[in-house]
């Protein structure tokens, strides 16, 4: 990591912390999408309104803003005892385990191309439901050794056809319910 880079990311590092500070003063903030970790619900460079109030309020399927070094845009898949399980629906693997206090925010809604979704509607409510539904049952079939610490090395064709299975399933589920 060169001296440019740790700069950058020293800076990521303490607007992340000013954001934390401003809990409970802002609504909301607006971000970016940077990647293709979430595809196809969240595309590159879609605008995420994300609300900075978000304690006891969320639920499996909640696309969560996280992160201390990082901000990283995944779905919430499962708690156990104040940690979070996070996951891109488009990623073969869940994310380590972190706490509440990591998590920046709940994304609300997205624009992309002008359009503007209400994740707050019923409607986008059950669709997130069952998209982190998919991915929890993943997790249960065969991350189990990942949940416990153990090493992925078991039932690799087990993962990869949880894997494909869980895809097919969320664009099943956002072209029936999110109207494709």
């Amino acid at each position: 990591m060169d001296g440019g880079d740790r700069n950058q990311a020293k800076s990521l590092q303490q607007a992340i912390a000013g954001i934390k500070q401003l809990e409970g003063r802002l609504d909301f903030i607006r971000l970016s999408v940077i990647g293709d970790s979430m595809t196809p619900m969240l595309k590159d460079r879609d605008i995420l309104d994300v609300s900075i109030d978000h304690r006891g309020k969320l639920m499996r399927g909640d696309i969560l803003v996280r992160g201390r070094h990082d901000l990283i845009t995944h779905r919430l898949v499962a708690v156990r005892q104040h940690h979070v399980f996070t996951k891109g629906d488009a990623r073969y693997w869940i994310d380590p385990m972190q706490g509440e206090d990591d998590i920046i925010g709940k994304v609300r809604r997205i624009e992309r191309n002008g359009l503007i979704v209400d994740m707050e509607t019923r409607r986008w409510n059950a669709v997130n439901y069952l998209i982190g539904l998919v991915g929890w049952l993943q997790v249960v079939l065969v991350w189990s050794e990942q949940l416990n610490g153990e090493s992925r090395q078991g039932r690799k064709w087990m993962h990869r056809w949880s894997f494909w299975t869980s895809k097919r399933l969320n664009w099943v589920i956002l072209f029936l319910l999110a109207g494709g």
